[in-house]
């Protein structure tokens, strides 16, 4: 009455929105330990970084102006 929820349908979403916020707010603690190799070459491949570039390096090979 305070919030002039007269119809079934209106108190059915504000719990569904309810629900919805309780679970955004809920957090999963992870205590997964440290993945270990399965085999000795996979653990460089692990550390191994791929090339960075700008933005401004994929817009001039999508304008053509590239080399």
């Amino acid at each position: 009455m305070k919030r002039n929820l007269y119809s079934a349908t209106d108190f059915s979403d504000i719990v569904s929105y309810i629900k919805r916020q309780r679970q955004a707010d809920d957090t999963i603690t992870d205590n997964a330990r440290a993945v270990s190799s399965i085999n000795k070459i996979s653990g460089w491949l692990m550390d191994t970084e791929a090339q960075k570039r700008t933005v401004n390096a994929y817009t001039e090979i999508l304008e053509g102006e590239s080399n």
